[in-house]
């Protein structure tokens, strides 16, 4: 959905999604919830995933993992932030793009640099004439 390729949302858009938001994490467990819920008898049973339906459950979800964030933060423990980097990691992986520390950043040369420079002096002096 998010990271089923290298051009996905997930990737393409990474600064949304890097690290895992909280708010996605509970979407996925309130869709995984729908899911069993879909075969508590035995039997596939087609249960609509809606806001009507699931709007509880997904809040439910997402307080029980801003309180661990909370909780963990208060004892300087990180558990929660590893997992959302990990969570990110592993789906750029599985996605098919490369790491993030892989992707080139394209530098701008000095004499660039310089050229800016000069062409900001040269504006200056017809300024003040």
């Amino acid at each position: 959905m998010w990271f089923a390729n290298c051009k996905d949302e997930g990737v393409v858009y990474h600064q949304f999604f890097d690290p895992i938001p909280i708010v996605l994490i509970a979407l996925c467990f309130t869709v995984i919830e729908n899911c069993i819920d879909e075969y508590a008898t035995g039997v596939k049973e087609d249960i609509p995933f809606t806001a009507t339906t699931y709007k509880g459950v997904f809040e439910q979800h997402y307080r029980c993992l801003d309180d661990l964030r909370k909780y963990t933060e208060r004892r300087e423990v990180d558990m929660l932030q590893k997992l959302q980097a990990k969570l990110h990691t592993t789906a750029r992986f599985h996605s098919g793009a490369t790491q993030l520390s892989d992707v080139n950043v394209s530098v701008i040369s000095k004499d660039a640099f310089d050229a800016a420079i000069a062409e900001y002096y040269d504006e200056s002096e017809i300024e003040q004439e």
